[in-house]
């Protein structure tokens, strides 16, 4: 994943030019925590997706991503607040999206989606993950973020 429009859901190869002018070659991977937070910010955008992927080496769950996110396409979610980007909601005809974000790198934090009041069963956007926090408390690891929806 690379910003907002452009998805690439496969970690590539790059070769780099070291001092010396040799070429280095790695192999940089997202972790799964990682993935899923671009894979939010590009839902949440709401906005054009240019693929960089070659369609026929994709994984079957890098696909379902692109299902996913094809099936909210031209649906941008509010953010809370016009600075942190840290919270927001789409509102779909037939059910509704939360957008929990955490950009930093060590400290976990925590959402209360419904303000705390009520605890409400949710669906992982992405994975079908049943979420039902008991204490209705959404926790997030470092550089991780969830999308979670219910039905309206």
């Amino acid at each position: 994943l690379i910003d907002p429009d452009g998805v690439v859901l496969r970690n590539l190869d790059s070769e780099s030019i070291a001092g010396d002018g040799s070429k280095v070659r790695s192999e940089e991977t997202l972790g799964e925590n990682e993935f899923y937070f671009h894979a939010a910010a590009i839902a949440a955008s709401g906005g054009i997706l240019l693929s960089g992927d070659v369609f026929s080496e994709m994984t079957e769950k890098e696909l379902n991503i692109w299902r996913k996110l094809l099936s909210i396409y031209g649906h941008g979610a509010e953010f809370d607040d016009d600075w942190n980007l840290l919270s927001a909601e789409c509102r779909l005809p037939d059910r509704t999206l939360k957008y929990f974000f955490n950009p930093d790198d060590e400290s976990s934090v925590e959402y209360y989606p419904g303000g705390g009041r009520e605890k409400r069963s949710y669906v992982d956007f992405f994975t079908g993950e049943k979420i039902c926090p008991a204490d209705g408390v959404i926790r997030l690891g470092a550089r991780s973020a969830r999308v979670l929806e219910y039905r309206n």
